[in-house]
Parts: C-alpha cells; sequence; structure tokens
C-alpha cells in the first residue's frame, strides 16, 4: 500500500469517528434535553406568577388540589379559539374544591402590572377579565415559566395532581374546530385522576402557535 493511499485511509478513519463523536454528542444532547422536559410523572416545577393586577399566584398555594395549567398567548389565533372551550370547563370544575384551573399567557400581549401603555378598555383585546373568562390569568412575559416547563406551542395543557406531579401533558382535546372534536384529552385526563385512576392518554401532541421566546 502506497503511503499516499494509507494517508488517506487514514484521515477517512478519523473522519468516520469524528463523525461518529459528533453524533453520540448529539444523541446525548437529545436526551439530556427530553429528560428535562415536564413530561407525566415528574414533579411540575414550582412557579409564582402576577395576576394582572400584581397579586402574587404560586403553584405550592395549590397544593392538595388537582391543578389545570394552561399555557396560552392572546396573540395565538388558536389559543383564542379555545378560549371559550377554557371558560366552559372551568365553570364546570368552579364548585370542586378539588380543582384549581389557572391559565398563563406567554409572552407580552397583555398589561402588565403598573404599567398602561397597553389598550386595557373593558371587553377590548387585552382586557384581562375577556381573555381569562372564570379562569385566574397569570402572566409569563418573558417566557421564563414556558421555557421550564418545555412548552414551545400555544396552547398546552398539563393536569398535574395534589401531589405536583405531572400526571398529563398535552392538547386539550383533539380538534381546533369544537364541533369536529371527538377526544376530550385534558378532560378525561382529570377525571381519571379525581378518581384515582391511571390516565390512559398521559402524553399528547399540542397543536397551535410556536412559541417565540
Amino acid at each position: 500500500m502506497s503511503p499516499r493511499v494509507a494517508a488517506h485511509l487514514g484521515m477517512g478513519a478519523a473522519s468516520l469517528v469524528l463523525v461518529s463523536s459528533i453524533c453520540f454528542l448529539h444523541s446525548r444532547a437529545a436526551e439530556a434535553k427530553f429528560a428535562m422536559r415536564a413530561h407525566p410523572s415528574e414533579r411540575a416545577p414550582a412557579f409564582v406568577l402576577s395576576d394582572p393586577s400584581g397579586t402574587p399566584v404560586s403553584l405550592e398555594a395549590c397544593r392538595g388540589q388537582n391543578v389545570v395549567l394552561c399555557f396560552s398567548s392572546i396573540s395565538c389565533p388558536v389559543s383564542n379559539d379555545y378560549r371559550q372551550r377554557l371558560a366552559a370547563f372551568t365553570s364546570q370544575y368552579s364548585a370542586d374544591p378539588r380543582v384549581a384551573v389557572l391559565q398563563i399567557n406567554v409572552g407580552r400581549g397583555l398589561p402588565l402590572p403598573g404599567l398602561s401603555t397597553f389598550p386595557q378598555a373593558p371587553g377590548s383585546r387585552s382586557d384581562p377579565a375577556r381573555v381569562a373568562g372564570p379562569a385566574p390569568l397569570l402572566m409569563d412575559p418573558n417566557c421564563d415559566l414556558a421555557a421550564r416547563y418545555a412548552v414551545d406551542t400555544t396552547p398546552t395543557f398539563f393536569v398535574i395532581d395534589g401531589q405536583g406531579v405531572i400526571r398529563y401533558r398535552g392538547s386539550f382535546d383533539d380538534n381546533r374546530n369544537a364541533a369536529q372534536v371527538k377526544s376530550h384529552y385534558c378532560h378525561d385526563a382529570l377525571d381519571e385522576v379525581l378518581h384515582d385512576q391511571a390516565v390512559v392518554n398521559p402524553l399528547t401532541v399540542p397543536f397551535g402557535c410556536t412559541l417565540k421566546r
């Protein structure tokens, strides 16, 4: 074998090792990212967020209750399509002390506490009362909590049990068009938790708007 051929073979082998190493590192990085995501059976990240008036609300304050957490965005048309469904869902469980529904607006589409630079006329697009409906509205203007929950699509829903463990993560149901819904994932998951049953579908893929941080 000539020295030139040997050199080429050596370079090829080195390149193969390098590519394999890169692929291995990429795979490990993907595994690490997947492991850090807030998935069913994992403990829900704690948080304290403010409502539009500046009042702090914490997940810890809901300990003992089953919490339905909705990450939404007023700038997302899909989130807005689910506003009435979330309001009806919240009203359905409003008399049940075992359940708390919290809506988190991700991004700066709503007025921040102490600021009056956003339109806040009653009934306007950014009126917090209109956006929230009966569900308490909390704000994550810098997407910090969304990042901790690894939320990259709005709306995304979580069901967290009374011990602070995530039991469901994903979409509210299976169709943006309410008239065509066949599977009520979030509703079913909450009922299963309330009846001390295993959640049949603990993880679904949310659909909507990609979150831009």
